[in-house]
């Protein structure tokens, strides 16, 4: 394959989210889920059993070392992973290359030494947890640095694969090529800056024959 390291997304990119609505959790959630003020009981038996990859996704990922492949997606760490096994695709990426803004957020808060930790006076610890937000979910380029860097291979040897304005600017934030998963031909755009986004390749949602075909050239 032309890529050494696939990064991919979750939502939308590895399964249909319009079927399983009810298994995202609020930005607003997960910010009472990291501040200890909600329990998570992760994801219903019924949710777990609904989800589903496309149609012939898990053979490609199964065509790919697990080394090789990794996720890059904003929302909690433990939620994120459960959605993976769930979708039988946990055990085919690599754990280490597993980043979530909110799984960044956590271990940013327990290390007030790290750069992004606020120096100034906060406001108590909920708008500690926003100001780092405002530097780690995507399209921030945050978690891609760290990914390519956790990877130890070099930009132009990895690809993201996401289905959203943010997966590809991110990637383009730091010179990653990308693919977005459409749900149609219309363009995409920063909605904060009115750019026009152009990922590297575009395939329809779900066409994994097309992927195949994107990531064997």
């Amino acid at each position: 394959m032309r890529y050494k390291i696939i990064f991919w997304d979750i939502d939308n990119t590895l399964y249909d989210v319009d079927r399983n609505e009810s298994v995202g959790i609020s930005p607003e959630v997960m910010e009472e889920l990291l501040l200890g003020e909600r329990t998570l009981f992760s994801l219903t038996e019924e949710e777990r059993s609904d989800l589903v990859p496309y149609d012939g996704l898990a053979k490609l990922m199964q065509d790919i070392p697990r080394a090789n492949q990794g996720v890059i997606t904003n929302g909690g760490q433990q939620h994120q992973e459960d959605k993976l096994r769930a979708l039988g695709l946990f055990d085919l990426v690599n754990p280490k290359l597993i980043f979530t803004s909110y799984g960044e957020i956590e271990k940013i808060l327990k290390d007030p030494k790290h750069p992004l930790y606020p120096t100034g006076p906060v406001n108590g610890k909920r708008e500690l947890f926003r100001d780092i937000r405002k530097h780690t979910g995507k399209p921030k380029p945050y978690m891609f640095e760290r990914a390519i860097q956790r990877s130890g291979s070099n930009v132009n040897e990895c690809i993201m694969i996401g289905d959203n304005w943010k997966d590809i600017a991110g990637a383009q934030s730091i010179g990653m090529d990308s693919i977005l998963m459409c749900k149609d031909d219309q363009l995409i755009y920063n909605p904060w800056t009115k750019q026009k986004i152009q990922p590297t390749y575009r395939i329809k949602r779900g066409d994994v024959q097309g992927l195949r075909e994107i990531l064997k050239k």
